[in-house]
C-alpha cells in the first residue's frame, strides 16, 4: 500500500531536484557564475535514494553520520523507508553514534 506522507515527500523532493537541474542548465556549471547564481552554495540540497542490502543498512547511516561530523556545514536529513521490517530492528539500524536526532517516525498501513 502506498503511503501517502512517503509519496508527498518524494514528490516535493522531486521537484526541487528538477528546479535545481533547471537552474544548472540556464546558469551553466562554471564556477565565474556563482555570483549570477540566485542561491548561496550552502543552499544545495542532494537526495539520494539508497537500495542498501540488509547486511549493510547500518554501515551506510554510520557512513552518513560520520561524514556529517566531519564536515560541520553539512547536515543529512535521513527517512528510512522498510514497511516490511519490525520497529526493533529498525532502531537496532539506527543505533550509529554519535545517534540520530529523531523528529518523526511514520507508520504504514
Amino acid at each position: 500500500m502506498e503511503n501517502p506522507d512517503l509519496k508527498a515527500w518524494v514528490d516535493g523532493w522531486m521537484e526541487k531536484v528538477k528546479q535545481g537541474a533547471e537552474v544548472h542548465r540556464q546558469q551553466g556549471p562554471s564556477p565565474e557564475d556563482a555570483e549570477a547564481r540566485d542561491y548561496a552554495p550552502a543552499d544545495v540540497k542532494i537526495l539520494t535514494i539508497a537500495h542498501v542490502p540488509e547486511s549493510l543498512q547500518q554501515a551506510w547511516l554510520q557512513h552518513l553520520r560520520d561524514f556529517d561530523v566531519a564536515h560541520p556545514g553539512c547536515h543529512f536529513e535521513v527517512m528510512v523507508d522498510a514497511p516490511e521490517m519490525p520497529l526493533p530492528d529498525i532502531v537496532n539500524m539506527l543505533a550509529i553514534n554519535p545517534g540520530l536526532t529523531f523528529t518523526k517516525l511514520l507508520e504504514r498501513k
